[in-house]
């Protein structure tokens, strides 16, 4: 049986301007999504629960995150 695609409109979660945005990440526990900018060394979240945005200044320049379990 063929599902049926489900559409959408894509929303913009951040209007902040980032030098280089990159690698966004699903966190379902969280209902969260994450994401780098690279050349500013920050790491930005986005919480549906809360509807609220973070973001963290990072020591060096990370390239990739990955979620740790039972953390």
């Amino acid at each position: 049986m063929i599902e049926k695609l489900q559409i959408s409109t894509p929303k913009v979660l951040s209007t902040k301007n980032l030098i280089l945005g990159e690698g966004p990440l699903w966190i379902p526990e969280l209902k969260s999504i994450m994401w780098l900018d690279i050349k500013g060394k920050s790491l930005h979240t986005f919480s549906y629960n809360s509807n609220n945005f973070t973001n963290k200044k990072l020591v060096k320049t990370t390239t990739w995150i990955l979620p740790i379990l039972d953390s």
